[in-house]
Formats: C-alpha cells, structure tokens, sequence
C-alpha cells in the first residue's frame, strides 16, 4: 500500500500573514509609504494629532507640538498629503511672510520631492492631485488677491501644474487676469485685447503686463 502523507500548499499560494502550519506566520512585507511616513515623522519631530479617512489634511504650523492631522500613508495619494502637512511644518513654521498661496506651492514641491527620495512609486499620480489643489489655491487668489499678488503667482507656479490642468484651466484663469493687469508702459488697467492706453499686447498669462498699483 502507498502512503499518501498531507502536504502543505505551495508557499507561492500562501497569503502573507497566513498561518502556515508552522509556529511563525509569514511575516507580512512592509508598506513602503508607511515606511517613507514614519521616517518623516521620526525625521520632522510632527505629531499626529488624528488622522483621516480622507486624503485632506492640515498642519498646525504655530502650535508647540508641531500638529499636523493626516491620512495613513498607504499609497501615492494619501502619502502625498501626508507629506505635503509634515512639509509645511518643516518650511512655514511661525513664519507670517510667506504668502499662503506661495506656502501651498512649496509644500507640494516638497511633498513630491519625497517620491524620489525613497523611490516610491506613484509620483505622477501625487502631481496630478498636487496640480488641482495648487489650480484651486491659484483660484481663490485671482479672484480675492492684488495685481502684484497675481504676478507673483503666476510667475511662480510650476509648469506642471499646466501640464495636467489643460488649456480650459488656463483660459479661465486668463479671462480673470485680463481684467486686472496694470501695463507696464502706461499703468493703465489692461483689457481683453490688452492696454486701451498705449496698445501693449497681452502676452499667455498676461506675462507681458505688469500687475501691481498703478503710479
């Protein structure tokens, strides 16, 4: 008679964290964005404060213990708005100069800088998310902010942001500046067809009118 003896699956079919039968589970292998997340925080001296179920955050850039309330950084997104709070407290700490609009723009290219500091995958999906926050932040500003408020922003926002926000976005924010930009020969108030003073031509994001208050 032959004897039939149980065998175990195949390890390659074993779910990590499985019992396998033996006195040890198979460990299970680590989150790389948890991993990359507990450094910055090790890293940063940040508390959690809480975290979210939803991948927004905020950081508390004047309290004592460097708050910040997150979601757990399990993939791309959530890591990058992880990333993006523990850079604000890293670069915006107590610091009243910086314009919020110029903030939200560094701690993105901070947030992003990460994906490449730890290898991690995904960075283009973080940038898609970091463009239409910043698209968003840019359009609070158009619509609340000074002529020389706008220049700075306009000049300062990264070419990606384009890249993946399409020509609607930018016509929308072109027919906002048109309104509003100050010629640089005349300081007359520019229309859609440029300075009705002088005849300056509008330039793509109005980059050959000066914002700022007229003299």
């Amino acid at each position: 008679m032959i004897r039939v003896e149980h065998i175990n699956a195949p390890a390659a079919r074993q779910r990590p964290g499985a019992d396998t039968g033996k006195d040890v589970p198979m460990p299970r292998k680590p989150n790389p964005y948890q991993t990359a997340g507990d450094t910055l925080l090790r890293e940063s001296g940040c508390v959690v404060r809480a975290w979210r179920t939803n991948n927004t955050g905020m950081a508390y850039s004047d309290a004592d213990d460097w708050g910040i309330i997150v979601p757990r950084p399990r993939g791309p997104i959530s890591f990058g708005v992880f990333a993006h709070e523990v850079g604000h407290q890293m670069l915006h700490r107590k610091n009243g100069a910086v314009p919020r609009w110029l903030e939200e723009i560094e701690a993105e290219e901070w947030a992003l800088a990460q994906f490449e500091r730890f290898g991690l995958d995904g960075a283009d999906q973080a940038r898609r998310k970091a463009a239409d926050h910043l698209l968003w932040a840019a359009t609070k500003t158009v619509k609340r902010g000074s002529p020389a408020t706008l220049a700075r922003l306009f000049d300062r926002l990264p070419d990606w942001v384009w890249d993946y926000a399409g020509e609607a976005a930018r016509d929308y924010l072109n027919r906002e500046l048109e309104d509003r930009a100050v010629c640089r020969v005349c300081h007359g108030v520019g229309g859609v067809n440029g300075c009705p003073g002088c005849g300056q031509v509008m330039d793509d994001l109005t980059r050959t009118m000066v914002f700022g208050a007229r003299s």
